[in-house]
């Protein structure tokens, strides 16, 4: 039987912004590179926007259900504390 791996756990996730990242960078293909570039990224997601209430949440249990041990988020900077991200 194959070892599991030791190493971290990396779960990457990109935020489309409603386009105010989506239309500068091709989302899907920095994902696809991604996780082919690092054996720890054991995770690529993108989302719509992660300042509103059902990304965050399916970001969260994304986190439990893969048991990730480290995250990468890349989305815009205009979330405030009013936001659920």
């Amino acid at each position: 039987m194959a070892e599991a791996p030791t190493g971290p756990r990396v779960g990457v996730f990109f935020c489309r912004c409603d386009g105010a990242v989506s239309d500068y960078v091709d989302l899907e293909a920095a994902a696809k590179r991604i996780q082919a570039s690092d054996p720890n990224v054991v995770h690529v997601r993108v989302f719509s926007n992660l300042c509103k209430r059902e990304d965050p949440e399916a970001l969260k249990a994304d986190i439990v259900k893969l048991g990730l041990d480290r995250v990468v988020v890349g989305a815009c900077a205009c979330c405030s504390l009013e936001h659920h991200c």
